[in-house]
């Protein structure tokens, strides 16, 4: 009797321990085709005049295209990338993430973890030359990547 109490409460805590890995990790995939989070334009006053490997301002569009300028105000944009998205997911948290190929047309062409938290203010990316190399949550100390963060203007 002793032993079958104590088989099932390591199976139930065995069981609860599971549910809430599973929970944990959970990862909820969203349409590519939509980037609506993304549209509008974001900045970081920390950046501005700095040209790379940080922008001071980026103009997300519906075509699909990012316009990044040096400075905060006025001036063309220095750059102008397009974004294909290849995968996006929401997080346990609420914040939605993209891994994407941008293609930087007169530079070299970029892959990318971009990450805009739950209150759709904070907007990070992390830049990679290969896909492998980008982990599948953000973290801004990631080798090899290129990171920097933006916000809701």
């Amino acid at each position: 009797m002793k032993t079958r109490k104590k088989v099932l409460c390591v199976v139930l805590t065995l069981g609860v321990v599971l549910f809430l890995t599973s929970c944990a990790t959970t990862k909820t995939p969203l349409p590519t085709d939509n980037i609506d989070e993304l549209l509008g334009t974001w900045v970081n006053p920390d950046y501005d005049g700095i040209a790379d490997p940080t922008r001071a301002k980026g103009i997300f569009n519906e075509d699909g295209t990012i316009e990044w300028y040096i400075f905060l105000k006025g001036g063309n944009p220095y750059n102008v990338h397009y974004i294909d998205v290849k995968e996006k997911w929401m997080d346990r948290k609420g914040a939605v993430l993209f891994k994407a190929f941008v293609d930087k047309r007169m530079v070299s062409n970029m892959n990318v973890l971009i990450k805009i938290d739950s209150d759709r203010k904070t907007l990070e990316i992390l830049e990679a030359s290969r896909m492998e190399i980008l982990p599948s949550e953000m973290n801004p100390d990631t080798p090899f990547c290129n990171y920097f963060i933006l916000y809701r203007q």
